[in-house]
């Protein structure tokens, strides 16, 4: 099984100018949303995936809703973490910041 480090590593030298931080991604909302939700999952199991939704994706930005606030405040302080991970397992900086929706 391809890891989806190795699928987008093909299209980086078109897809990425890494001189520039606000670079173009060929990675699209779903493919973020999936990655956000497999990564809450495993840190949170299946309650934290079901109260942690990601609702839409904005210039490298993660908007999340939160059936409660203890949620929103898990995520708040580790948002840096998830937001590493994140980029991590994608293989490029794809999100830059996670907030409320």
């Amino acid at each position: 099984m391809k890891s989806l480090q190795s699928f987008f590593s093909k299209n980086r030298e078109l897809s990425i100018d890494s001189t520039d931080d606000n670079t173009q991604s060929t990675v699209d909302d779903k493919t973020v949303f999936y990655v956000f939700s497999r990564i809450i999952s495993e840190e949170y199991g299946r309650k934290g995936e079901k109260a942690i939704i990601p609702s839409f994706y904005r210039n490298r930005i993660i908007f999340v809703r939160f059936s409660e606030s203890l949620w929103a405040q898990e995520v708040w302080t580790n948002r840096q973490y998830l937001i590493r991970r994140l980029n991590e397992r994608v293989g490029q900086k794809v999100v830059v910041n996670i907030k409320p929706h």
